[in-house]
């Protein structure tokens, strides 16, 4: 099986005169030159880094996550964007997974709806990456604060089921994705999801699978080892077929590098969420972890004033404690 990424950029190379330089001028002029690379990718910080599919992110010299910002798929199949993968615990260890076999359409951290209407009319499958894409207009990357960097992004979504009057694909919606990666304590990194979609048609409605199970939105496809454990506001928690209630939070927490070391990742969901609180659709083993929004049954997306999704997702070493937990949601939603 191969992995393809879509072409989106053109490279190019400069000519320029070969200019002779001594040996004795040469010599202490390279050795500056790498002395310097060396500092400047050893400086200690966050970094954004500009690649060919996406963006990478970096503390010191150690991954954080990458986001995919270029179509790839497997074999020209399940062709994806706009999601999140690898993300990294604190130790390197990648939680995340893509193309799963039991699941080859999940991806990272991702957010998607297997119904999406204009009207009546069906277009495409979000969630299945079915007659789907994701078109990044325009990214922007805020370098400004020493605590964290800011990666932002414009995406349209198309079809090839809407079309104009010539069949080019128009777009449905417009969703601005911001992703803020904080910097690292001794135990714990905040990650911060902000997305807002706008409707560009008139009658755009979304909405999760059309079931009991409702699941759709804000989805995070991470490793489950066998050591993996739940854990709500509830306390520990069993995933059940169907969605569960456990609260504004959960946490997944594993063996991800070796054993007995445990990281792992929680969900925050502040008030602010449409449908808060949102039920939660858990899996032991083969899936994702979803705080389902809106459900099976479709909801309609404003032409004016944006949809706003808001999730933090907080890595972490080890089990953290039910109070712990509480007092990063009280810091991430303001409450005192």
């Amino acid at each position: 099986m191969y992995v393809t990424r879509d072409q989106g950029r053109k490279e190019f190379t400069m000519k320029t005169p070969l200019l002779r330089v001594p040996p004795a001028v040469l010599l202490p002029l390279l050795t500056l030159i790498s002395l310097s690379a060396g500092s400047l990718w050893a400086d200690p910080g966050l970094k954004a880094v500009e690649q060919k599919d996406g963006i990478l992110v970096l503390e010191d010299d150690t991954k954080v996550l990458f986001y995919q910002l270029q179509h790839k798929s497997l074999d020209g199949k399940h062709r994806r964007a706009n999601y999140v993968h690898p993300l990294y615990d604190l130790d390197g260890n990648v939680l995340t997974e893509d193309f799963p076999e039991d699941h080859l359409h999940h991806r990272g951290i991702f957010w998607a709806w297997t119904q999406v209407y204009v009207g009546e009319k069906t277009i495409g499958d979000s969630w299945l990456t079915k007659d789907f894409s994701w078109n990044v207009i325009d990214t922007a990357i805020d370098r400004t604060s020493t605590e964290f960097v800011t990666i932002r992004a414009q995406v349209e979504w198309k079809s090839p089921d809407w079309t104009d009057a010539q069949g080019q694909q128009k777009p449905i919606a417009r969703e601005v994705v911001i992703i803020r990666v904080h910097k690292a304590d001794d135990d714990r990194r905040d990650i911060d999801f902000q997305i807002m979609i706008r409707a560009v048609e008139e009658g755009v409605r979304i909405g999760g699978v059309d079931n009991d199970k409702g699941y759709g939105g804000f989805s995070t496809r991470v490793r489950l080892p066998e050591n993996t454990q739940f854990l709500g506001r509830p306390g520990a928690l069993k995933p059940q077929r169907t969605q569960i209630d456990a609260g504004p939070w959960v946490d997944v927490s594993a063996s991800y590098g070796n054993i007995p070391t445990v990281s792992g990742l929680t969900i925050l969901c502040p008030p602010s969420l449409p449908g808060y609180p949102q039920g939660w659709l858990l899996r032991q083993k083969g899936s994702m972890q979803n705080p389902a929004y809106p459900g099976r049954h479709p909801v309609p997306l404003s032409t004016k004033k944006p949809t706003i999704l808001r999730y933090r997702l907080v890595v972490h070493r080890g089990r953290p404690q039910p109070e712990r937990i509480e007092s990063w949601l009280n810091a991430y939603t303001g409450k005192k």
